[in-house]
């Protein structure tokens, strides 16, 4: 075809020798630039493990471990991500994110649960200050029953120790029937004083979490009317494949130290986010979702586990384009790498 289409511009002289020769060189030199169009097209840059980058037509069988980048000489094409073989390492770090993004979907739906319950039962704060004030009756009527019981089982202990005192008094033996039936009415007075002490903690907690949802009831009102945020599912599965799995979480193994993970993992997710604390529980604190392409909202979730808790850190960014690249950037890497850094340091703790 391509010989044809050259015939034409030569058509006096097609079958002569001369004009054979131009064909062939015509072809020759085609075919030399598409070599080299096609050598020039395949330019390789990957990052070795000490963070150098390097740039190579070519990738060598030690350097498949590397990711790399398809780059486009001239610039008019973005470039290609490819990514490099996969280890070991790297197949337990993605398994280990993907368990620990499906207990972030578990707190989320809980979340979900609870916000559409709050909606159904309340229409207004009166109530929810009337529904509080009822159960807080029930829990001081509660008490009171239990501080009768507890006068009472007090007046027959007195009675019981004046026997004892009255034999003591006479020189006579306290029989081991009396001495069993004073113990027992102590035990039982215990019993009654621990009641009373989980009732009032009982109390706090319905306080605590009635401002919470107090709270927690005035953002969704809010949320109603704010339509960009109404729109973010925090439900939906995380679109943003990152080149590498990064697993930002740390463990604790008791009550006090997760206590101050927690509070430490609330200021990083302050200062990692341009977004407001919306969400604060004991398994789940999270800012706004993102609604503009530079946002970048946070999640933090408490896995509760057999040996220890886990705490894990993560990111989302808005469902667009723009935002897809914000949330596989070096600055969400680094955001995500940040966590358990300054976790360790507020911890006292040395870096790994």
């Amino acid at each position: 075809m391509m010989f044809l289409r050259l015939a034409n511009i030569f058509p006096m002289t097609i079958n002569s020798v001369y004009t054979h020769y131009i064909v062939y060189a015509i072809l020759n030199i085609l075919i030399f630039y598409a070599g080299l169009i096609q050598a020039k097209a395949e330019v390789y840059r990957w990052k070795d493990p000490e963070g150098n980058y390097h740039y190579s037509d070519k990738f060598t069988p030690d350097e498949a471990p590397n990711d790399r980048h398809k780059i486009d000489p001239d610039g008019k094409r973005p470039d290609q991500y490819i990514p490099g073989e996969k280890t070991p390492d790297y197949f337990e770090r993605e398994k280990r994110l993907k368990e620990l993004r499906r207990e972030q979907l578990n707190r989320l739906v809980e979340e979900r649960a609870h916000d559409d319950s709050l909606m159904r039962t309340y229409r207004n704060e009166e109530e929810m200050k009337s529904a509080l004030d009822g159960r807080l009756a029930t829990v001081d009527g509660l008490i009171k029953v239990t501080l009768t019981n507890q006068e009472r089982w007090e007046q027959q202990l007195r009675n019981l120790q004046a026997q004892a005192a009255n034999l003591e008094r006479h020189g006579q033996p306290v029989q081991k029937g009396l001495r069993d039936n004073i113990d027992a009415t102590n035990r039982q007075i215990a019993a009654y004083r621990e009641k009373v002490r989980n009732l009032e903690l009982d109390k706090t907690n319905l306080i605590t979490s009635f401002n919470a949802d107090l709270a927690r009831f005035r953002y969704l009102l809010n949320r109603r009317s704010n339509i960009s945020q109404a729109l973010f599912d925090w439900t939906e599965p995380v679109k943003h494949a990152q080149e590498e799995p990064i697993v930002s979480a740390i463990k604790c193994q008791t009550a006090e130290v997760c206590a101050r993970i927690w509070s430490l993992a609330k200021s990083y997710l302050e200062q990692a986010s341009n977004k407001q604390l919306v969400t604060e529980n004991r398994r789940l604190m999270r800012t706004e979702a993102p609604v503009e392409d530079n946002d970048i909202a946070v999640i933090v979730i408490r896995v509760v586990g057999k040996d220890a808790d886990t705490l894990f850190f993560d990111i989302r960014c808005r469902n667009s384009s723009i935002g897809d690249e914000l949330c596989v950037s070096s600055k969400a890497n680094d955001i995500r790498n940040g966590f358990e850094p300054f976790i360790r340091k507020g911890l006292g703790l040395a870096p790994k």
